[in-house]
């Protein structure tokens, strides 16, 4: 049992060695590279950018200034490992208040204060779209060229496809024979 489980380990090591070489996540193994997935998978992702990207972008321009600001005085002074990450933290929730508040306070002497109350409801709502936008443009631009490389190498989609079956298939065989292992113990 225990030379199958090495056996498991190493496979899958080389399973994901594969999809680093070809730059291929595993969620995308299973891509179609057939032309008829393209068009809604473009649609899709269209109307993703036109909806969420300007407030994506509202986001990233409002909060660009505070969150680099406190990487830079978090990088100052270490003393310890955990210092940057406390003091990105310590430091990024005090300029993106005072931020938010400098810019209620401008908002609210030239538009009033209903605007700024609006205003200032919309820029961790941005926030929240943006990083979501961002790690969700990652993902289609990788979907996207993961499809053009199947598209080209279709054997590679069939090999990875395959690999990725047999590791799961070994994997359910090993778990089962451990759960037979240890009912014969309980017995």
């Amino acid at each position: 049992m225990r030379r199958r489980a090495d056996s498991l380990v190493h496979a899958l090591a080389d399973f994901q060695e594969s999809l680093s070489r070809h730059g291929v996540a595993i969620e995308d193994v299973n891509v179609s590279p057939a032309g008829r997935h393209a068009a809604p998978f473009v649609l899709r992702e269209s109307w993703t950018i036109a909806l969420g990207g300007p407030v994506a972008i509202w986001g990233a321009i409002n909060h660009w200034i505070p969150f680099h600001g406190a990487r830079i005085i978090a990088r100052r002074s270490v003393e310890s490992a955990s210092d940057p990450a406390m003091r990105t933290i310590l430091a990024g929730t005090a300029l993106v208040l005072a931020f938010y508040a400098a810019q209620g306070i401008l908002v609210a002497a030239f538009v009033g204060r209903l605007a700024a109350l609006v205003y200032l409801a919309s820029l961790p709502l941005a926030a929240d779209v943006n990083l979501v936008f961002r790690e969700r443009l990652r993902a289609a631009v990788r979907r996207a060229r993961t499809y053009f490389l199947f598209r080209g190498r279709p054997k590679l989609r069939a090999r990875l496809q395959a690999d990725l079956q047999g590791l799961r298939t070994e994997a359910a065989e090993i778990e089962r024979q451990l759960q037979e292992t240890e009912v014969v113990a309980r017995a």
